[in-house]
C-alpha cells in the first residue's frame, strides 16, 4: 500500500473531540498501510454485521461527528488488526471520554446562564470563585459519565423488535 510520509504515531489519548478522534483513527489507517475503505469494510465483518464502506468513511472522516460505538469499534478492531501490535482498549476509552465531554458540554451550553448562576447561589450563597466553578464542572462531568454509562448499558440490550419469539 502506499505510504502516505506520515510519521507521527496514533494516540488515541490525545483526543478530546470528535474531529481530533477521527484525526487519531486516520493515523492508525495510515500505519495499518492505509487500507481502502471497501478493505476495511470487509474486514469488519461477515453479513448484517458488516460496516459498510460509506459508514467506515464517515467512521473515519469524522464528518458527521462522533460515531456509533459499534461501528467505531468494529473499524478500530478492524484497523488494529492489521497493526498486529495495537490495542483497542485506549481506542474505546477515547471514544467514551470524548462521548462524556460532548454530552457535558452540550448540556451545560443548553443552560441559560440564569439558570446556572441561581444553582451556584442556592448551593454556595453569593460569589463567584474559581472553586465554585470548579464543583458545578466536576457535577457535570460526573452526571455526563453516568449518562454514557446508562447508554452503553441500554445500547447493549437485545432489540425486542429483532429477539426471538419467547
Amino acid at each position: 500500500m502506499a505510504d502516505r510520509g506520515d510519521t507521527e504515531t496514533p494516540d488515541p489519548r490525545a483526543a478530546a473531540d470528535p474531529g481530533e478522534l477521527a484525526r487519531q483513527l486516520q493515523l492508525l489507517r495510515t500505519v495499518a498501510g492505509y487500507p481502502s475503505v471497501r478493505e476495511v469494510s470487509r474486514r469488519t465483518g461477515d453479513g448484517l454485521g458488516r460496516v459498510p464502506p460509506s459508514t467506515v468513511n464517515d467512521v473515519l472522516s469524522g464528518k458527521r461527528g462522533l460515531p456509533k460505538l459499534d461501528n467505531y469499534m468494529k473499524v478500530v478492531a478492524a484497523l488494529v488488526a492489521m497493526v498486529g501490535n495495537a490495542d483497542v482498549v485506549p481506542w474505546r476509552e477515547a471514544w467514551v471520554r470524548v462521548k462524556q465531554e460532548e454530552r457535558g458540554l452540550r448540556r451545560a451550553s443548553a443552560m441559560p446562564p440564569r439558570v446556572v448562576s441561581n444553582l451556584v447561589e442556592q448551593e454556595h450563597g453569593a460569589g463567584d470563585g474559581e472553586e465554585i466553578v470548579h464543583d458545578v464542572r466536576e457535577r457535570a462531568i460526573r452526571k455526563a459519565e453516568d449518562d454514557v454509562r446508562r447508554m452503553e448499558a441500554t445500547s447493549r440490550r437485545p432489540n425486542s423488535r429483532w429477539s426471538a419469539a419467547p
